[in-house]
């Protein structure tokens, strides 16, 4: 009987470890088959075709993307920055509102003809129509941009700056400054605006005895608007 129940045990254990042993190569089959895909797919991924620095074939990777993407910004700096590049854009300046020549100014305060009395020093804009002569006449040069010179033609003949009291402007100067640059744009309807060297617009102020550059860009109003009227 003690010899018939070990052998049952054996048989038992036996058979246990049998299906130990199966489940145990069945596990290691799926491991082997799991291990073998991610190899496959990992050599896959090694051996896709890298397009070349030289211009060869194939898949373009994501190093040679990065680098045509910088020399792509750096071929559009150099159109950028390069004047027989066709996407550079052409800069048209603006147009001269008035050409060089002798003027007759007309003030905006009372709409009288300015004199250059430089021996009083100061402009005065008190004259009629009928009283245009010399002292009336001013000389105006271009200097480019719609900055001008303006040379009375007073006792003195200088050029006029704006670097009297206040920012008046007088017409006492041998020679062309910052001060004796004047920038005119056109308003419109036959008027325009003066800046002086100094930035501030000018203003007719006859009632003062002179044209004083004092102005901000939000007073231009009627003493601030002028006459230019061309004579030669």
């Amino acid at each position: 009987m003690l010899v018939s129940g070990v052998a049952n045990k054996i048989v038992t254990y036996t058979k246990q470890m049998s299906k130990v042993a199966i489940i145990g190569g069945l596990l290691l089959m799926i491991c082997c088959s799991s291990l073998s895909s991610v190899a496959m797919t990992m050599g896959e991924g090694d051996d896709t075709p890298k397009k070349t620095s030289s211009g060869g074939s194939g898949v373009v990777g994501p190093t040679a993307t990065a680098k045509e993407t910088k020399e792509t910004k750096e071929a559009d700096v150099v159109k950028a920055v390069d004047p027989s590049s066709a996407s550079t854009k052409t800069i048209t300046p603006a147009p001269i509102v008035l050409s060089d020549g002798v003027y007759a100014i007309k003030g905006g305060m009372a709409n009288k003809w300015c004199a250059d009395e430089s021996h009083l020093g100061r402009i005065l804009c008190n004259r009629n129509d009928n009283q245009i002569s010399t002292w009336e006449k001013f000389d105006l040069k271009h200097l480019g941009d719609n900055i001008y010179s303006i040379k009375g033609n007073g006792k003195k003949g200088k050029y006029c700056s704006d670097g009297g009291q206040y920012g008046t402007v007088v017409c006492n100067l041998d020679t062309v400054g910052e001060y004796e640059k004047f920038f005119i744009k056109t308003l419109g309807a036959g008027k325009y605006a003066m800046r002086g060297g100094q930035g501030k617009w000018c203003a007719d102020e006859s009632h003062r005895n002179r044209i004083i550059c004092s102005r901000e860009d939000d007073e231009i109003s009627t003493w601030e608007k002028w006459e230019f009227n061309k004579l030669s």
